[in-house]
């Protein structure tokens, strides 16, 4: 098939069905062909511009002048092409999120479409020509004020928009998996078969679920957490996670906008929430994290790509109580925190550290180590919200050793008062005369929490020799063949606590 072939059809031969098909589909085989010809013909034809004859509404020309008018459809006139070569094609009517859907949105009976359903090649398989030829581009509420992009703090109140039209070829209503088509349109309740999923989705779910646009879908993105479009968070802080290989040369950002029309005690100033929301990665996960210092309705707008990064996801966050104590961080890297591909392809690999968000107790060491190319050089500073980064320069130290490893160590002091701290990594090729350049960031966090554990069984107060129980020294357990002190009081507790004698658990844990 010459794909272009349907583009050369002279417009004298949409006068007649016959004359416009039997043109469009001659040499062609199988009812994809055909299909994919009749779709390539109606996406080239720029309706909206046609001029005005005298037609028979019966003919191609003539349906098209009538869709010109704001009277028929694409899908309509898609299913009279396929039906007169005998290819079944339904015309499915329902609910759609376009242009004019905001994330959260509950009452979408008024946002109505219509789409197609055409039996190809043994099987159902769905088409939207209307989206595929046809979109709205720049429309805007005017609802929400822009606080937060690409890391960077601002206040940019949105104007109401009513967009522009663009023409084009969208494939990706061409043939849609089902899969995916679910979350932009749900037929009519009478015709929900035509969902063509194996268990069909209620109204409330298509509501309910995230706002993924088609760039997720085409860039194969897997959302791990959290399944509703509408994250509540009570406690100031939402999260939201993708699967994510580590050598992908994905790059991720992210918007951050709130809904000023609410009632809000907030001022412009405090509006200014620059570094308060950030990106972090642990292996195969990517993770977007909104801490939020006042209360009110935000939305959290997710971009992803290689080289233009476009929206491919869109959460709502209710935030009715702020993030306790929240502070901004010291740094935020448009990066992230944690090891990526940067950080590999600048020579660090093999990290002893892959997470971007390191819990740690204050003044105990935490080292970072990497294996580096030959030549590489390494540095490392710590910045605080509070204190100047040379002051902090006793509280970390970059080692590199012959076997090329660096280790770089790190102290929280325990007269830091704000427990975050941000760690960057910066490396630089010895042979080349260019200055550092920031490869790996970490944001370490300490959170200091006593623990007395009551075990009413036993009649007994155990606690813990008074130490801190570290969230993150828990997953470290299986590290040690024989635990250090605090590890060792944090396993013997676990034990009590199940239930095992104390007498036993001390010879057990000697035997060990």
């Amino acid at each position: 098939m010459n794909i272009f072939y349907p583009l050369q059809i002279p417009l004298q031969y949409s006068y007649s069905y016959e004359i416009l098909l039997e043109s469009l589909i001659t040499g062609l085989t199988t009812d994809l062909e055909k299909v994919r010809a009749i779709f390539i013909w109606v996406g080239s034809q720029r309706i909206k511009y046609l001029e005005d004859v005298m037609s028979d509404i019966k003919t191609p020309i003539g349906y098209m002048l009538y869709m010109k008018n704001g009277s028929g459809t694409y899908a309509e006139f898609f299913a009279h092409l396929c039906r007169f070569i005998d290819i079944p094609c339904v015309i499915v009517r329902g609910i759609a999120k376009g242009a004019r859907y905001e994330v959260g949105d509950e009452d979408l009976y008024d946002c109505r479409s219509v789409w197609n359903c055409v039996f190809i090649d043994g099987e159902w398989r769905i088409i939207h020509c209307h989206w595929a030829f046809t979109g709205l581009v720049g429309y805007n509420h005017g609802r929400w004020t822009t606080l937060e992009a690409e890391s960077r703090g601002m206040v940019d109140h949105q104007k109401p928009s009513g967009g522009y039209q663009v023409f084009g070829i969208d494939e990706f209503y061409f043939l849609t998996d089902p899969d995916e088509f679910c979350y932009f349109c749900l037929p009519n309740e009478e015709m929900k078969r035509w969902q063509l999923l194996e268990n069909p989705w209620t109204y409330q779910k298509f509501v309910s679920v995230p706002f993924l646009h088609e760039s997720f879908f085409l860039y194969e993105m897997n959302l791990m957490f959290p399944e509703k479009g509408v994250i509540k968070a009570p406690d100031g802080q939402a999260e939201i996670r993708f699967k994510n290989n580590l050598d992908s040369e994905m790059l991720f950002s992210y918007r951050l906008y709130y809904d000023e029309r609410l009632p809000c005690k907030s001022t412009q100033d405090t509006l200014r929430l620059k570094s308060y929301s950030y990106i972090y990665t642990d292996r195969h996960k990517v993770s977007f994290v909104a801490r939020l210092p006042i209360t009110g309705i935000y939305k959290l707008s997710i971009r992803a790509g290689w080289t233009r990064q476009e929206i491919v996801a869109e959460f709502q966050i209710h935030c009715t109580s702020p993030f306790p104590n929240c502070l901004p961080l010291p740094k935020n890297p448009t990066s992230g925190f944690g090891y990526n591909l940067r950080t590999k392809t600048n020579g660090l690999i093999l990290p002893s550290v892959y997470q971007g968000v390191v819990l740690t107790p204050k003044n105990l060491e935490k080292i970072f180590q990497f294996t580096i190319s030959p030549g590489i050089s390494v540095n490392s500073v710590l910045y605080h919200r509070f204190y100047n980064h040379q002051k902090l320069q006793d509280c970390v130290s970059t080692t590199a050793s012959a076997d090329n490893k660096v280790t770089i160590k790190v102290v929280i002091p325990m007269e830091v008062a704000d427990d975050r701290l941000v760690l960057e990594i910066n490396a630089r090729d010895k042979k080349r005369s260019r200055p550092y350049r920031n490869v790996c960031n970490y944001l370490i966090q300490s959170k200091t929490e006593q623990k007395t554990v009551n075990v009413p069984s036993q009649g007994q107060a155990i606690d813990v020799y008074s130490r801190t129980v570290q969230q993150g020294l828990i997953s470290e357990i299986v590290n040690y063949r024989r635990p250090i002190r605090i590890i060792h009081d944090i396993m013997k507790a676990t034990f009590i606590l199940l239930g095992e004698e104390v007498e036993k658990l001390e010879v057990n844990l000697l035997i060990y």
